[in-house]
């Protein structure tokens, strides 16, 4: 991010005219038209008091319980937009609430839309869907999404099937929907297709306020086409029926659905990237989204099942397009990282296939090969939007003598055209459905990401160390090892597309600068490489050591220290292994759903349907207002509204009630 102001609002800039908001005024003036006008995701958890937070979060606001929270609101000028009846198409909040007497802070991260933005889309979705062949599924959540209108106060119990209103609650008695995925098998050709689940449709239902029955499925299931269209209808048919006894407008139910495809896409592994890379989130990340123990072990997984599908015994190869994308993606991370035995298992693979092994002796061992397939589709739809060829990069190439030109790229391109068709080819294409304050720099950065997820989670794997920050950044550090490689396999390395990613992060700022790098970077590795043979042995210089022009580094000495090092070296970190072991067996047991118990993150629906009575009162609460105060009933944990929170605040303990309106018994 550029030097200068940050493009969002804090708490003491969001008011035009410099006025302090107080708790009220921020339920009137923002939450209230952000729940009439927009839908979208919030994702929440505990975040580490001592984070060290790069960007600017503005004063505090002291809240009723002592905590105090702080805000960023992009765009800036909400407020002033919504005094004057203008609503913009993105909004993204970020929330922090500080308690001094705990280790944790409470992290929030929102991203919505305009409830009718997506309704224009329909044919970008149409494309989307028809573009391209590939085994990777779009709308494949990492998360299982709650639904904050839909709580059971007096469930059985608080067991994910504790309820007797809905399939699947979390441990506070919301409604969660798992994720549920097709395989659809088109008779006349016998392929067969991903498709989204008939949990998209309970997605839909939830933006409406409607309670659409969410049984419990397999988690990926293989149909055919016909039977697959016709449930398809029928879901529709009672979506429409339900909607219209209460407003016959058909623009709702289309808006509903293409919100839901939105939401759903929103918190896959490409969603996880994305978020990693917005700075208006950087230090509001709750702990479990940015530490490798957490969401990046899950997407790191995702990625690795994706590229290495007969690694793990998976069925069902990808697809000509799909293995350009993860050739590319391989080219890159694989060869800095030294494998433990001939079949080139990397530590996260050995975590992934002792995961399965161990689940599988747990439950069913079908069940968990439906949760692993729904895992790589996820990864397989993140890395062939990221590493995939674009409608672009298909156009006849610019001339090998521009600055422009990038010969891999190029020759990717032509194979693919060559076999498959160029329209076929495309994967990366260039759909772009949300802010563009979200990730800015779009495919570069989310390459990087990806790359420093999946570098992240294998060196706490070998080493039991997280990736520290830098000045750039958490994501800017480079991972690399003392080890020994040919210099055939450097070459290689940089021409797969590490020289771009080097000068990208070494400050090149457009597609024109970093080609124009990129060429004295191939140079000056052919400079450091004294023009040896590919088979010669040399240590893998650093990013420094090859950005630098000043210094020749001597890459042929001292090699058989390199190799005694890491003769002696353990390899493998056996307690972060076991903590990976642990968290993917759970995943590949239970699916995104244990996602909110293993890692304490919440991942909830937003709209105007996301409120219900309160705890206390008939008040309505929103769920913009449980971030302002935590408050709720201690049997049942339903919310309770501003007013009646600060009631409960005041009693003391002694005289707190130990159920609610709600929890009674009639």
């Amino acid at each position: 991010m550029k030097t200068g102001l940050p493009p969002w609002a804090t708490l003491d800039t969001i008011d035009k005219d410099g006025k302090r908001l107080t708790v009220d005024e921020l339920h009137r003036r923002l939450f209230t038209p952000l729940a009439a006008n927009f839908v979208g995701i919030t994702v929440g958890g505990q975040a580490a008091a001592h984070y060290d937070q790069a960007h600017p979060w503005g004063e505090e606001l002291e809240l009723p319980c002592g905590e105090q929270l702080v805000l960023r609101v992009s765009p800036p000028d909400l407020l002033a937009r919504f005094d004057r009846s203008e609503m913009p198409e993105h909004v993204i909040l970020v929330f922090r609430r500080r308690r001094p007497t705990q280790p944790h802070d409470e992290a929030r991260l929102c991203l919505f839309w305009h409830w009718t933005s997506a309704s224009h889309r329909a044919a970008d979705f149409q494309k989307m869907e028809q573009a391209s062949l590939t085994i990777g599924g779009r709308c494949s959540p990492l998360f299982a999404p709650r639904v904050f209108c839909h709580h059971d106060a007096q469930r059985t119990s608080s067991s994910y099937h504790g309820s007797e209103r809905w399939a699947t609650i979390d441990e506070n008695g919301f409604q969660i929907v798992r994720p549920h995925l097709y395989s659809v098998i088109t008779e006349h050709v016998m392929a067969i297709q991903p498709a989204i689940g008939m949990s998209q449709w309970s997605i839909t239902a939830a933006f409406l306020g409607l309670d659409l029955a969410d049984a419990r499925r397999r988690p990926l299931e293989v149909i055919p086409r016909s039977e697959y269209l016709n449930q398809q209808k029928r879901l529709m048919a009672a979506v429409r029926d339900v909607l219209q006894e209460h407003d016959e407008r058909e623009p709702d139910f289309s808006n509903a659905c293409a919100n839901a495809f939105l939401a759903a896409d929103a918190l896959d592994c490409l969603g996880f990237i994305n978020i990693l890379g917005s700075p208006i989130y950087e230090g509001a990340w709750p702990d479990a989204v940015h530490l490798p123990s957490g969401m990046p072990l899950v997407a790191a997984a995702c990625i690795r099942l994706a590229t290495s599908h007969r690694r793990f015994g998976l069925g069902g190869p990808p697809l000509f397009a799909d293995e350009l994308s993860n050739d590319r993606l391989r080219c890159c991370f694989e060869p800095t990282w030294s494998a433990f035995d001939d079949q080139g298992n990397l530590a996260t693979d050995l975590a992934i296939q002792r995961a399965i092994s161990e689940a599988s002796q747990a439950v069913p061992g079908d069940i968990v090969r439906e949760y692993v397939q729904s895992f790589r589709r996820s990864g397989q739809s993140c890395i062939s939007r990221i590493f995939g060829l674009s409608p672009k990069d298909l156009d006849e190439p610019e001339s090998s003598t521009s600055k422009l030109y990038d010969p891999v790229t190029a020759a990717y391109a032509a194979v693919a055209k060559d076999q498959i068709g160029a329209e076929s080819a495309i994967q990366n294409d260039g759909i772009d459905f949300f802010s563009p304050d979200l990730c800015p720099g779009r495919c570069r950065e989310q390459k990087k990401i990806c790359l420093f997820v999946v570098g992240s989670v294998e060196r706490w794997l070998r080493l039991g160390t997280i990736a520290g920050s830098s000045e750039a950044g958490a994501h800017d550090e480079q991972m690399q090892r003392r080890r020994i490689i040919t210099a055939g396999e450097l070459r290689r390395i940089i021409s797969a597309g590490l020289a771009r990613t080097l000068m990208q992060q070494a400050g090149a700022e457009n597609e024109e600068e970093v080609a124009q790098a990129s060429m004295h970077f191939f140079d000056r590795v052919q400079d450091i490489l004294q023009e040896c043979p590919d088979s010669t042995p040399i240590r893998c210089p650093t990013p420094k050591e090859l950005l630098d022009p000043d210094v020749q580094p001597d890459l042929f000495s001292g090699l058989d220290e390199i190799r005694a090092e890491q003769e002696d070296a353990l390899g493998i970190d056996e307690g972060c292994m076991r903590a990976a072991v642990r968290s993917l067996k759970i995943l590949f047991s239970q699916g995104p759903a244990g996602v909110i118990r293993l890692y304490g993150l919440e991942a909830t629906l937003f709209s105007a349907a996301a409120k219900l009575p309160c705890a206390d009162c008939d008040a309505e609460v929103g769920l913009l207002d449980t971030f302002l105060l935590q408050s709720s009933c201690a049997h049942c944990n339903r919310p309770r509204c501003l007013k009646c929170a600060e009631a409960a605040m005041k009693l003391p303990k002694h005289k707190q009630a130990t159920s609610c309106l709600r929890c009674k018994k009639p």
